[in-house]
This record gives structure tokens, C-alpha cells and sequence, in this order.
């Protein structure tokens, strides 16, 4: 693949991660009727798949990035955390971070929530946790969003 397919496939995902986080935080506006229906463990669990899939979405920006750019997927057992790590660090003669440190840790914590969500039984899930998680994307999408497109920026003068 070249740079500009990974420009395309990047900006592909940022579209369909954009879509998933606004229905995500459309869900976590109707929190309160769902409170009064007596059903936030239904409102809690879409939200729940809405944040695990944003997760999802971010990961594989970051697997086109580190394919594409970096020529290097980490492996082996901590392979999503070496990931993430990554996409914050400069890569010497090749780029510098992609994510500022605050965009990381809301990520980090996405990603052991998205390890919890995937593992844990219905009953277990805590609402609370979900709301907090949702209530923190609403600040730290927006800076998501202007540093994969300061990053596309620079991919795309590269290729100029």
C-alpha cells in the first residue's frame, strides 16, 4: 500500500468513528429518560457497544498508521498497548507522535475499558463508569480529531 492509500483509508475511518460517536453521545443525551423508564442498565450497555466501538475505530487508524507509515505492527501479548504507546512517541527520521499525552490516557483507559466490556458479564457492567467514560469522550474527541488531521496534514506534504 502506499501513503496516499493510507491517507484514504485513514480518513475513511475517522468518518465512520465520527458516525459512531455522535450516536454514542446521542445515546448518553436520553441517559436521564432512561433513568426514569427504570432502564439505565439498557441505555448503559448501548453506550457500552458504542464506546467499544469507538475503540475499535481508533485501533485500526492506528494499525494503518503503524503499517503504513511506521512499517511496523507490533505483536505479541501486549501488542494493543505497545500500539498506543507508539502512536504517542516520535519515530526518529520517520514521524513525530501522532496523539498528545492527554489523547492517550483517555485512549488507554477506552482500551482497558474496551478489555472489560469484552470479557465481563452483563450483570457486571457499572453504568457510572460507561456515563464517565462518554461524558470524557464528548472533551477529548474533538482533540482526537484535530491531531489525526494535523497527522494527515503531514502525511499528505510528504507525498507532496
Amino acid at each position: 500500500m502506499s501513503i496516499q492509500t493510507g491517507i484514504a483509508l485513514i480518513k475513511r475511518e475517522m468518518t465512520e468513528l465520527e458516525r459512531n460517536i455522535s450516536i454514542c453521545l446521542k445515546r448518553r443525551k436520553r441517559w436521564s429518560e432512561f433513568i426514569q423508564l427504570q432502564a439505565k442498565d439498557i441505555i448503559a450497555d448501548s453506550i457500552g457497544a458504542c464506546l467499544h466501538s469507538a475503540y475499535s475505530g481508533i485501533e485500526k487508524i492506528f494499525k494503518i498508521i503503524a503499517k503504513e507509515v511506521d512499517h511496523h505492527l507490533p505483536d505479541g501479548q501486549r501488542w494493543l498497548r505497545e500500539l498506543l504507546e507508539l502512536m504517542n512517541s516520535d519515530v526518529p527520521g520517520i514521524r513525530q507522535a501522532v496523539i498528545s499525552q492527554e489523547t492517550f490516557n483517555y485512549i488507554e483507559e477506552l482500551m482497558l475499558f474496551r478489555h472489560a466490556f469484552r470479557n465481563l458479564y452483563v450483570h457486571s457492567i457499572v453504568p457510572k463508569k460507561i456515563i464517565d467514560l462518554c461524558d470524557h469522550l464528548n472533551r477529548v474527541w474533538p482533540r482526537f480529531q484535530s491531531e489525526i488531521n494535523q497527522f494527515i496534514s503531514f502525511l499528505e506534504a510528504l507525498h507532496e
